[in-house]
């Protein structure tokens, strides 16, 4: 078990060689000067969850905590007691230790809230419309004998409430998204439908596909509203609070989001959190990212 003592020192000095950045140190500080009683196993696994998330990523696997190359942590690894990490007054806090893995207590949470409403969204089915196939194949002839996954992709969005589409560029992921909002726009004219990226440049790079194949292909989609971001779309309130959310959800009946790959895991819960029951979800990106 480690001494708190010692892993201050061992953020501090990790901090001076450049190894965690300024905001994982004081991650770990704030919590010692809130709680000074709580183990320096339970700072520890903060800081290197604070390290892990400037990565990208929402846990820490406890299999890898080796992963940080320097020789000073690696003397304090095999001193590390997870177990007694899980029993710190922190647990209750900042800190959560489940399935193997360290969480921020915050980011633990959201993947909850992630988790529950994916598979929420995966039981849900639509009635298959009997003129589905015609209409498919009036919009992406099939010109061979290889199957067809886009239209494939465009068949299971028609009927499932959530939709992954995946591939790099030039794949195709615009030509199937442009033909599977005409069939469910043919489908239902009233549809509302919202396109919207993590960030404005993708938004931006969204439209222009989405307009360019439009025009390329001879379809109409009608009105699509403003392709913007997703904190615009879900209306942020600046302190990290949305309009929209599970007591005042989106206007809409489908959601296609691009650039998936980018949306950190708290936002991606908020934007679950706004979905009407009722509504589609399609996510698009890069399966390499």
């Amino acid at each position: 078990m480690l001494s708190a003592p010692r892993v201050l020192t061992w953020l501090d000095e990790a901090r001076e060689r450049g190894v965690i950045r300024r905001i994982d140190h004081a991650v770990a500080a704030v919590a010692h000067d809130i709680a000074p009683e709580a183990g320096g196993d339970a700072l520890l696994l903060l800081a290197l969850c604070s390290v892990n998330l400037g990565q990208g990523h929402s846990c820490l696997p406890l299999a890898q905590l080796s992963a940080l190359d320097d020789p000073e942590l690696a003397e304090l690894l095999p001193w590390l007691d997870t177990e007694a990490a899980a029993r710190d007054v922190l647990c209750s806090g900042p800190l959560r230790i489940a399935q193997g893995r360290a969480y921020l207590a915050r980011l633990w949470q959201a993947e909850q809230r992630v988790a529950q409403r994916l598979r929420r969204l995966m039981r849900r089915r639509f009635a298959r419309d009997e003129a589905l196939g015609a209409a498919l194949q009036a919009l992406m002839p099939v010109q061979d004998q290889h199957i067809p996954w886009q239209a494939v992709a465009c068949a299971l969005a028609s009927i499932q409430a959530l939709c992954i589409i995946c591939g790099g560029p030039g794949t195709g992921k615009t030509y199937t998204v442009v033909r599977l909002l005409t069939l469910l726009r043919q489908q239902d004219p009233t549809l509302r439908l919202r396109l919207a990226a993590p960030t404005g440049k993708a938004a931006a790079r969204l439209g222009e596909s989405i307009t360019q194949g439009t025009l390329e292909a001879g379809l109409d989609l009608g009105d699509m509203g403003e392709i913007t971001t997703l904190h615009r779309l879900l209306g942020s309130q600046g302190d990290g609070r949305f309009y929209y959310g599970p007591e005042r959800p989106l206007p809409i009946d489908l959601l296609v989001v691009d650039e998936v790959s980018m949306v950190d895991i708290e936002m991606f819960a908020a934007l679950l959190d706004a979905l009407p029951a009722s509504a589609r979800l399609v996510l698009l990106g890069d399966p390499d990212q």
